[in-house]
């Protein structure tokens, strides 16, 4: 998890990862990195607000081993957006028991004033990293 003032420059991307998603790191960091009125949506579930958000993020870390984002590069627009490319890693308990999931994607993101993620738009092929591992019924 990174706000605009943890760091991210968009002329010299970060090397170390977005951050490894686990529930001390949600608990500790969630409420820092988005704004409260924060919109997420990360192509699996449209969430509005940062205690959602930190809610969500929670009961992703719990139902995985792992999960690692690590930034590929970043790129600021004109109109103040960031865009984020990046590659997952999840170790899921119940899907995909034992394989790591890899999955590229980008973030679209806009932070407030305070520095906080107040839009935080995910665009990854879910079939690939994902869906492609639940059985179906």
């Amino acid at each position: 998890m990174c706000s605009a003032g943890s760091g991210i420059n968009a002329d010299a991307p970060p090397e170390k990862p977005v951050g490894n998603i686990t529930a001390e790191n949600v608990r500790a960091n969630a409420s820092k990195v988005y704004a409260p009125d924060c919109y997420l949506n990360d192509t699996l579930k449209t969430l509005r607000g940062a205690a959602k958000v930190e809610a969500y993020f929670l009961a992703t870390a719990e139902g995985a081993d792992s999960v690692t984002a690590t930034f590929q590069d970043v790129t600021r627009s004109g109109d103040g957006l960031y865009y984020f490319r990046w590659v997952m890693d999840m170790r899921l308990k119940k899907v995909a028991r034992g394989k790591t999931l890899r999955s590229p994607g980008i973030s679209v993101v806009r932070f407030d004033a305070q520095g906080r993620v107040l839009i935080h738009q995910d665009y990854w092929d879910s079939s690939t990293g994902f869906f492609e591992h639940v059985p179906v019924v």
